[in-house]
């Protein structure tokens, strides 16, 4: 049987929209999208002019609209309706541009960190350029605190968002560095500016930077290096030493840590 020219067949509407003929199948039972015209054999056939209406459905999905919630709209359609859903699906949508460019910045972040790491030798020095940065802090915890419990206190302090997307380290004073005294940091920091905790500023300028591959165990001997390095160059430090982990998010052992430390270099 030739069909009409506006009217199409279940597979032929289907292969129009780029999907499966279940999905109109579907559709037509759910009450969602029916055919304009069914034949006496039971054969769907749909209109050309349907078009729009099921691209403008499949829309309403994509911004997750349940299919009730998509029902109902379609049930007693309206301008103000629509001006309803638009607003409240442009406000999730901006939310969402929003978390996708936090996730792109991560990443795009942790690939350069990597990147660092395959250049760097081990108790490496350089001098580096670093962009003024308000960070986060909060105390660090008492005691001789292990990796789970630093994980612990951060993500109460901080959340898991920022674990996730966010440089965090540990800071402890010009003095300590100078009289040795490591072991006691004066705290934990994260790169964004979150509610109940204190910031600081790391100011834009030259800062003497160290790497260290390993466990925290080369730590100490990175400190002493650096300081070794700064007496001998004759550079001036100044503020808290900032140390932070850069490849913990892709290595299987911990002999592939790298750890970065950076003092500003007044003088540099």
């Amino acid at each position: 049987m030739k069909l009409p020219p506006w009217k199409m067949t279940t597979a032929q509407f289907a292969k129009l929209h780029g999907l499966n003929k279940r999905t109109l199948h579907y559709y037509d039972e759910i009450g969602l999208f029916s055919p304009a015209f069914k034949g006496e054999n039971g054969y769907r056939y749909y209109d050309y002019r349907q078009s729009m209406e099921f691209e403008y459905i499949r829309m309403l999905k994509d911004l997750h609209m349940s299919i009730e919630e998509i029902k109902e709209y379609e049930s007693n359609p309206s301008s103000a309706g629509f001006l309803k859903i638009a607003d409240t699906k442009l406000t999730e949508i901006e939310k969402e541009i929003q978390r996708l460019q936090m996730t792109a910045d991560s990443l795009q972040r942790r690939k350069e960190q990597l990147l660092l790491c395959e250049s760097v030798e081990n108790l490496e020095i350089r001098l580096e350029k670093q962009n003024e940065c308000t960070v986060s802090t909060i105390p660090y915890p008492d005691g001789d605190a292990s990796i789970a419990v630093l994980f612990h206190h951060m993500m109460n302090a901080f959340g898991a968002q920022q674990l996730r997307d966010l440089n965090m380290g540990c800071f402890l004073s010009l003095d300590k560095v100078q009289n040795r005294n490591l072991d006691s940091y004066d705290g934990l920091f994260t790169t964004a500016i979150l509610p109940d905790t204190d910031t600081m500023v790391i100011p834009e300028g030259a800062y003497l930077c160290g790497y260290a591959k390993g466990d925290w165990q080369q730590i100490p001997q990175l400190y002493e290096v650096m300081c070794t390095y700064a007496e001998q160059h004759e550079i001036m430090l100044s503020g808290p030493a900032w140390e932070i982990g850069l490849n913990e998010f892709a290595i299987s052992s911990m002999d592939s840590y790298v750890t970065k430390i950076m003092m500003k270099a007044d003088n540099a």
